[in-house]
């Protein structure tokens, strides 16, 4: 799998023209290891190179992935009903709601919930 992906990412730079066209270890010689090394010293290689790093270092992949997670996670639904602010952890199951452990401790301590009726 990890071959894969790196025969992948070399492709990638090979079209972007910052590399030479992979050779598989196999194949490879020696005269096609001095090309691709004749390749890479190349100036517009090094242009291409240039490029390339300006445009990853201009990207936000992580914002995005963390975006996406959160979005999938659902937040929103894990939050207690009487404490927005807290994480929900129980239910209860008898009307639903869901409750942090702040508040499904303090109503139970006032008598205001049965904690039998919870579930996590």
């Amino acid at each position: 799998m990890f071959y894969n992906a790196a025969l992948i990412g070399e492709q990638m730079i090979a079209k972007a023209g910052a590399g030479p066209t992979p050779v598989p270890f196999k194949q490879m010689t020696a005269q096609s290891l001095a090309e691709s090394i004749t390749f890479a010293l190349k100036d517009e290689v090094t242009a291409a190179v240039q490029h390339m790093a300006e445009s990853i270092a201009e990207e936000d992949g992580s914002g995005g992935t963390v975006q996406d997670f959160e979005q999938k996670l659902e937040l929103d639904s894990m939050r207690c009903h009487l404490c927005p602010e807290r994480l929900a952890i129980w239910q209860d199951k008898q009307t639903g709601t869901h409750l942090s452990g702040f508040a499904a401790v303090t109503l139970a301590e006032r008598q205001l919930l049965d904690p039998k009726h919870l579930r996590l």
